[in-house]
């Protein structure tokens, strides 16, 4: 178990994960548990924490054994229930290849992505999130399709005339050098 309090400019951040090194699975990589902290719900939070007279009671049992490791489960268990209150509302997940992807940076589209394949994008994604009809996702798709198919003949198109007018040069080079 660990739990890491970072001090933001947003406020403060529990972050509950228990593995550090994270590898994508096949089947999904799993979420991390997060707490953030808003400071207009913190009579509501101190409230919800001192009403669990259990886990208090739990926890101050285990410090009084002075066994330290079983009292880490209920104080994670008394900060975890009370951020999750209704009225408190400060727990959050996300997935753990969101975490590592944003601190890597955001990825980069390929070189032939235009505009119009960003706008057909969004356009798809959006149709896609609200939930209409299967002829409008597939209309949508469509058009998103062929344009990323133009855009890619496009720039291969341009690759090869830029290749080519580089061999071309070389050879009026290397011609102008022998004669």
């Amino acid at each position: 178990m660990s739990m890491h309090f970072l001090i933001e400019e947003a406020g403060l951040l529990a972050d509950l994960s228990l593995n550090a090194g994270h590898r994508c699975a096949p089947g999904g990589c799993g979420e991390r548990f997060a707490l953030s902290w808003w400071p207009d719900r913190s009579a509501a939070y101190v409230a919800a924490l001192e009403a669990n007279s259990d886990l208090q009671g739990q926890f101050e049992q285990a410090i009084f054994d002075k066994e330290i490791e079983k009292a880490c489960c209920p104080l994670r268990s008394l900060v975890v229930h009370a951020a999750g209150e209704p009225g408190v509302d400060m727990t959050r997940t996300q997935t753990l290849c969101a975490h590592l992807k944003r601190c890597r940076g955001a990825a980069l589209d390929p070189p032939w992505f235009s505009d119009e394949c960003a706008m057909l994008r969004r356009h798809f994604r959006e149709v896609v999130r609200s939930g209409q009809a299967v002829h409008a996702r597939k209309e949508a798709r469509k058009l998103y399709r062929a344009s990323v198919r133009r855009s890619k003949r496009a720039h291969r198109k341009h690759l090869k005339a830029v290749f080519l007018d580089k061999l071309h040069s070389k050879k009026a080079d290397l011609h102008s050098m022998l004669h």
